[in-house]
């Protein structure tokens, strides 16, 4: 279950002594009725969430959730308890899928007593922990059901230690989790529950080695023996004496898991097959207390074994490395084979497919012409570094040779072609060129120098000509000003792709309308050092539109793209080799609230045409029925761009036809706000009038391949595309006194380790002192950021979270008898 963001939350410590609310009969589960809730299903693009971060290798969270399900419904009644499960097919689109409300009424109409929902979660590809949902009471905001939250605390530990989840186990309300008054709600599938349940997400999907253990069957089981043993547990039902063996195989060196992996248990030879899906896991269960060996025989590995105790109940983890057969090869190098621009000061970098013997590689290693130098290693002696003592000669064609003496770590002799057969040198050819002593150049600017933007954004973009030290991009090298004012708080990104590189800024603040910014680079420096001078910055300014503008979302393009044709399937697609169009959760916006994902657009094109034109269409669904006008609009998207020259616009739909934006060239890299202003920018040419008539809906976005300038492949994300409608103002109108006390949303939210928090006083509070107070999700005070009497007018405060860790977080700001809260979300 992913739905906009995550946040971690203390272990709710409330009413943990209730007694269970129903007894079960002798020492097992006999006599309990469960209900549980394989979530979402039926692989269905417009409510399950699919992932695939290695090609091929498609993981949706109902499978997951489904074959957890069924192996604790096994689990239960082998224990004496009645299951019924709130689904019992995932197969699209004929399936049995309920609805939520159809799950709990289900769990009512069995009057069962316990009702589980099992998810998965997703967040930004690296968060991994443990959480469980519990119904909050909204008028108490107290737990429904306080024998849930009992059974919550039991859950999430056990879940963490059986998946080893790297974050702490959090449990939460719900109503408060998803912001309390604030726009809190509770979840749909224990809205209407008649007895105690909760909803647990044993771990985030979207972590790429999560993603690959969550395909593994015997893995979703680990989480099924949790819960079953949470259950046994609250129904004081004795622990169950068998035990589980289970690990983690890797290659030694380059740390990749194990696939078709084989592993035997003794005594009773039993054999454990590994998938093909990345994950190097293996689980034997039911063994009973005793002295045990598991033997790693893995087909292309060294063979290996462990001996252990199994204790009562017990789980024991056993990882191991293992060195492959394969022969030694070199996976990649610095400079590749072939290039002919190298620069003379570098360095030579080989990285072998596994941990080599130092001293053989040395042996058969030399350079032509001679050079003299140092031999490096890292990464566990995988990655050699050969650093010349001088500059190389420029323009001088130069062979590197790794002789056949050169062994990995086991003995195997190197295979220097790599076609699978060792014995054979390993050679690599470049030619030098003069060293660089330039420092990097900017080609792309968003904003521009002297442009004024049509709306304030919060999102800035500068793209070098060059790879730079990441080192050196720091807030303190790259500064935005407003002009008569103080610097922005800001965080930045950096975006390495081939050659070149970007920065992203991102504002604590979107930019004010009306007002003119200065940015500054220097102190930043290319990969050899070379730095844009302290004492020559690069300066440029530019305004923003003085109107303000209002915001109508056509597509958050985060959590589904099911309402977008394919580009190869639409007819004006034209001469595109390969292209999809789906959703990815690992590159977002961060400045977009609760934003999960992005539209991924990769696409090939087939140079050898004499036309080019993707399509990418909306069809569907909401981006089909938001409806604007030309006057006082500004169609808008974030592109995160790949520099690749290739060029994109924007189509929309009015009352006679298609019309289209200017062609914009795709030259920045990182993300930047893409903006059309239907009202004054020229329009381009396809297959309409050139005039937009009457009410307009989105079309598409659109790309096309431009001869001898443009890649011919690459990647694109868009990422929250809308309408901006300017808001018009009087030129010179005065400011108002506030006629009502208010609170706003901090911005950004969530945020790290900054936001900032806007509030109003108005007139009438007298010599009441104005408080505005931060609280954790405990009630606890842990900042005080205003107190003190405030005239009627309008505020702002810059709240610094850097002491605080991950969370939600309440502020409340109160005058006299006025009292307003809201809730904030600080994500490290």
């Amino acid at each position: 279950m992913a739905s906009g963001f995550r946040v971690q939350v203390r272990m709710l410590a409330l009413a943990i002594f209730i007694l269970p609310m129903f007894v079960s009969f002798g020492q097992t589960l006999n006599g309990v009725k469960f209900c549980i809730d394989p979530g979402h299903g039926g692989n269905n693009p417009a409510n399950d969430r699919r992932i695939e971060l290695d090609p091929g290798n498609v993981f949706w969270e109902s499978e997951g959730n489904f074959q957890k399900a069924l192996r604790l419904d096994t689990l239960l009644r082998a224990q004496g308890a009645w299951v019924i499960l709130t689904r019992y097919t995932n197969s699209y689109p004929n399936d049995d899928e309920p609805t939520l409300t159809q799950r709990w009424q289900l769990a009512n109409a069995n009057n069962v007593n316990w009702f589980h929902s099992i998810h998965s979660n997703a967040f930004n590809g690296s968060t991994n922990y443990t959480l469980v949902l519990l119904k909050e009471n909204i008028s108490t905001r107290q737990p429904a059901f306080p024998q849930a939250l009992t059974m919550s605390n039991i859950i999430s530990p056990k879940i963490k230690a059986i998946l080893r989840t790297p974050g702490n186990p959090q449990v939460a309300l719900d109503y408060t989790f998803y912001g309390g008054p604030n726009g809190g709600f509770n979840l749909g599938v224990l809205n209407g529950l008649a007895m105690p349940g909760e909803l647990s997400e044993g771990s985030f999907h979207d972590v790429l080695s999560e993603y690959r253990k969550l395909q593994n069957r015997a893995y979703n089981k680990m989480e099924s023996y949790a819960l079953r043993n949470s259950f046994m547990q609250y129904w004081t039902v004795p622990a169950d004496t068998q035990g589980i063996v289970a690990g983690f195989q890797t290659e030694f060196g380059t740390g990749r898991a194990l696939n078709y992996s084989r592993v035997v248990l003794l005594p009773g030879n039993r054999v454990y097959t590994g998938d093909q899906f990345n994950n190097g896991f293996f689980m034997f269960d039911q063994l009973v207390p005793g002295q045990y060996q598991v033997r790693f025989e893995t087909p292309g590995y060294t063979t290996d074994s462990a001996s252990f105790t199994m204790t009562s109940g017990a789980t024991v983890f056993i990882d191991k490395q293992f060195e492959s057969f394969a022969a030694p090869t070199v996976v990649s190098s610095v400079p590749v084979n072939g290039d002919t621009i190298f620069s003379a000061e570098r360095s030579i970098v080989l990285q072998f497919s596994k941990t080599m013997d130092t001293a053989s590689v040395r042996r058969g290693f030399s350079i032509t012409p001679n050079a003299a130098g140092r031999l490096l290693w890292a990464n566990s002696n995988s990655t050699l570094t050969f650093d010349p003592d001088a500059v190389l000669p420029f323009f001088v064609h130069y062979t590197v040779k790794v002789d056949t003496q050169a062994r990995s770590g086991g003995g195997q002799q190197i295979d220097g072609d790599g076609n699978g057969v060792p014995g054979d040198p390993y050679f690599l050819r470049f030619k030098t060129r003069d060293v660089d002593v330039v420092p990097p150049q900017i080609v792309a600017s968003y904003p521009s120098a002297g442009v004024q933007l049509a709306s304030p954004t919060s999102v800035l973009n500068v793209t070098f000509d060059e790879l730079l030290n990441a080192g050196t991009v720091t807030v303190t090298n790259v500064v935005i000003q407003k002009i008569g004012g103080s610097l922005l708080t800001r965080t930045l990104e950096y975006w390495p792709l081939g050659t070149r590189s970007g920065i992203n800024v991102y504002l604590a603040s979107p930019l004010e309308a009306g007002a003119s910014y200065r940015m500054r680079v220097s102190g930043v420096t290319d990969v050899v050092g070379n730095p844009i001078p302290n004492s020559s910055p690069i300066i440029w300014e530019f305004s923003v539109a003085p109107q303000s503008v209002e915001y109508t979302t056509i597509d958050r393009l985060d959590t589904s793209v099911a309402h977008w044709l394919p580009p190869s399937s639409n007819p004006s697609t034209i001469g595109v080799g390969i292209s999809t169009f789906q959703l990815t959760t690992t590159r977002v916006v961060p400045p977009v609230p609760e934003n999960a994902g992005s539209a991924q657009l990769t696409y090939s094109w087939n140079t050898g045409a004499s036309a080019w034109l993707l399509r990418a269409q909306a069809v569907s669904g909401l981006p089909r029925n938001v409806r604007f006008r030309k006057a006082d609009n500004i169609l808008q998207t974030y592109v995160h761009g790949n520099g690749s020259r290739n060029q994109f616009r924007f189509a929309v739909e009015d009352s006679l036809g298609y019309e289209v934006s200017k062609w914009y060239s795709l030259d920045w890299i990182g993300w930047r706000l893409v903006e059309w202003d239907l009202e004054r920018d020229t329009l381009g040419s396809w297959t309409g009038n050139g005039q937009l008539d009457g009410e307009l809906r989105f079309d598409s976005f659109q790309l096309r391949y431009v001869l001898g300038t443009s890649a011919s492949s690459g990647q694109l994300n868009f990422d929250q595309l809308q309408v901006a409608r300017r808001v018009i103002t009087s030129v010179g109108e005065e400011k108002t006194i506030p006629g009502e006390f208010s609170l706003g949303q901090n911005y950004p939210n969530p945020f790290n380790p900054t936001t900032t928090i806007k509030f109003t006083i108005p007139v009438g509070t007298g010599h009441a002192p104005s408080v505005l107070k931060v609280y954790d999700v405990l009630g606890k005070e842990v900042a005080t950021l205003v107190n003190e009497v405030k005239p009627p007018g309008e505020y702002q405060v810059q709240f610094d979270a850097s002491r605080l860790s991950s969370g939600v977080y309440l502020y409340r700001l109160e005058s006299g008898a006025m009292r307003l809260a809201k809730r904030m979300v600080l994500m490290r």
